[in-house]
């Protein structure tokens, strides 16, 4: 299986909101956007080794679909560095994020004797985003 292009999203949620916070964001990511959720790890404190990371499935409180995301794919480098990020109040949601909807398009452009040579993220706080579309 051909995966890719692949995103790394961190979220932030208070500790005690953390089921909340994984179904907020990964609900709407499942229901076929486009986007397919290729791997997720919670990232919390941890009293004896400072922070430690969690795979989903491991979580109570998260049952069904949510449960079963977890592949190894997200970096110990990458959740080393989301650890700073974590305090005894506030856990991190690490998505690793397959752009599902290139494979569809290449096939498309490769039909049509072409090759697709780059994507490029540009980030912005969405929030923003939405503020300066409204403007214009």
């Amino acid at each position: 299986m051909v995966l890719g292009p692949l995103e790394l999203m961190v979220l932030t949620f208070p500790a005690d909101r953390l089921d909340e916070g994984v179904r907020a964001a990964l609900d709407p990511l499942a229901g076929g956007s486009g986007m397919r959720i290729a791997d997720a790890v919670a990232v919390c404190e941890d009293p004896v080794s400072g922070t430690r990371s969690v795979e989903l499935r491991d979580l109570p409180g998260l049952a069904g679909d949510l449960t079963g995301l977890a592949t190894g794919l997200i970096a110990e480098a990458d959740l080393r560095q989301v650890s700073t990020l974590v305090d005894a109040r506030t856990v991190a949601l690490v998505v690793l994020l397959e752009h599902g909807w290139i494979h569809e398009l290449s096939d498309s452009v490769a039909a049509a004797h072409g090759r697709i040579h780059g994507l490029t993220h540009i980030s912005g706080l969405p929030g923003r985003v939405r503020q300066l579309a409204a403007a214009h």
